[in-house]
């Protein structure tokens, strides 16, 4: 999380990144727009921006036309929606209805692919959990 971010926290939370990061509290950012500064750059928490989109299509045209994400976890209780978007996306790691897996499983590798490992690719591995 660059400067920028930190100073808009502290403004808003009155807090610094320390404190909240020691306080483990997540931060959802509603309504954010694909072109603001929390988009244009990783984020390793403990934020979570929401991004409205019309349906599913639009999700993944947004996935794919930007740089591939270190994870990807989808929430659903339709085997289709999981299936799309594991099968017309492209990430570092994919899990479903599940987030915790890759901290939790260490014999699981944890890397991108693409910039968000300096083009240090790792074989993709799909955790699926329903």
């Amino acid at each position: 999380m660059g400067s920028y971010f930190e100073k808009q926290l502290e403004k808003k939370f009155s807090k610094k990144r320390s404190e909240m990061t020691a306080e483990r509290c997540p931060i959802v950012l509603r309504d954010v727009k694909p072109e603001a500064a929390v988009m244009q750059e990783e984020i390793f928490g403990p934020l979570l921006p929401i991004l409205p989109v019309s349906g599913l299509d639009e999700a993944i045209k947004f996935i794919n036309k930007g740089e591939k994400p270190l994870a990807l976890y989808v929430f659903s209780a339709d085997e289709k929606v999981i299936n799309r978007m594991r099968d017309e996306t492209s990430s570092g790691g994919f899990l479903a209805n599940d987030c915790l897996v890759h901290f939790s499983v260490n014999s699981l590798p944890f890397g991108g692919v693409g910039k968000s490992t300096q083009d240090h690719y790792k074989k993709p591995y799909i955790t699926h959990y329903l």
